[in-house]
């Protein structure tokens, strides 16, 4: 067995809805298993007061990669795709914002 084999078996774990850490998103005409995160951050300037901000994100495997300006449905919200980042590894990440 390759890595590349290693890989794909370890990714399809993850991406299952069932016991891996994936949840179902949807766009216009289809739908797939995805990884969404939502984390908050706080953005400092250099002065006296900051920003709290969230960076959602939307992993998938490489087969249902998303293009930018691309509209998925997750968690009953709708996002826009703003960068689509693939990892070389047969994920790819995508950086959103909401409708």
């Amino acid at each position: 067995m390759s890595v590349r084999d290693d890989i794909a078996a370890d990714l399809d774990s993850l991406y299952d809805v069932v016991f891996g850490f994936a949840e179902i998103v949807n766009t216009a005409d289809r739908h797939f298993p995805g990884i969404f995160s939502a984390e908050y951050y706080f953005a400092d300037a250099g002065g006296s007061v900051g920003v709290r901000a969230t960076s959602p994100a939307l992993r998938t495997q490489d087969e249902h990669a998303l293009e930018e300006g691309e509209v998925v449905t997750i968690r009953g919200t709708e996002y826009v795709v703003t960068v689509p980042e693939a990892d070389g590894y047969g994920e790819t990440i995508h950086r959103l914002r909401t409708v």
